[in-house]
């Protein structure tokens, strides 16, 4: 267990993750609270077109970062090799 661990195979810790997570987490929740808060002071097309331009933001930034990767022509790699690292 120690020589995975000594060579970084097993990713980051706990300690290491948390504050990003944390981060994540409060954004999240704050985008729910303001989208619930927005939908009653406004009406509910307000969070809908919100969630619309997040959604439309979301499909452009996946498909920009999957150019040079994965495409129809590229043979997919076998199981081991992903675990393996390459």
């Amino acid at each position: 267990m120690r020589e995975p661990r000594a060579s970084g195979r097993h990713g980051p810790r706990l300690r290491e993750a948390l504050p990003g997570l944390t981060v994540l987490t409060a954004v999240v929740c704050g985008t729910a609270a303001g989208l619930a808060l927005a939908g009653r002071a406004v009406g509910p097309w307000v969070p809908a077109l919100v969630l619309a331009v997040l959604g439309v933001v979301a499909v452009v930034v996946l498909r920009r970062s999957r150019r040079g990767g994965v495409t129809a022509t590229t043979p997919p790699r076998s199981w081991r090799s992903w675990i393996n690292g390459g």
